[in-house]
């Protein structure tokens, strides 16, 4: 059975995702890029596994954003968000592969990251816009 619409539900929601900060959000898209970096370790160094071309230069990917995402400083702000969205946006846009278990540890971190620098951004920004008006 569906649920009916609960207003004051919908606007505490809607209020603690305003009041997320610009911080909180950096820290989201980096903690998310830690947890892909973890997991493209494992699944490059799986026991036996070898890499064919297209996996390596997944996992040089993967390393080259983790460098550009760790070198950047924290900072707070639209601006801080805005830059770690852009360092990671590379590895939004490529196919990840779902097997074997490494790399559906991988495929799911990205998907995790896609939705710190992408949908979470959008919602804090749209929940924002709407408790100002």
């Amino acid at each position: 059975m569906a649920q009916a619409y609960d207003r004051d539900k919908a606007e505490a929601s809607m209020g603690r995702l305003a009041a997320t900060t610009d911080a909180e959000l950096r820290a989201g898209i980096a903690d998310a890029m830690r947890e892909v970096a973890a997991a493209a370790r494992a699944w490059t160094s799986s026991a036996g596994r070898s890499l064919v071309a297209r996996e390596r230069g997944l996992a040089a990917l993967v390393e080259e954003v983790e460098a550009r995402m760790a070198a950047q400083p924290a900072g707070e702000g639209g601006a801080a968000v805005l830059a770690a969205i852009e360092t990671v946006q590379p590895l939004l846009g490529e196919w990840w592969p779902d097997r074997p278990q490494e790399a559906a540890r991988l495929h799911a971190a990205v998907e995790q990251l896609r939705r710190a620098a992408m949908h979470t951004p959008t919602l804090v920004a749209h929940c924002r816009r709407f408790s100002r008006s």
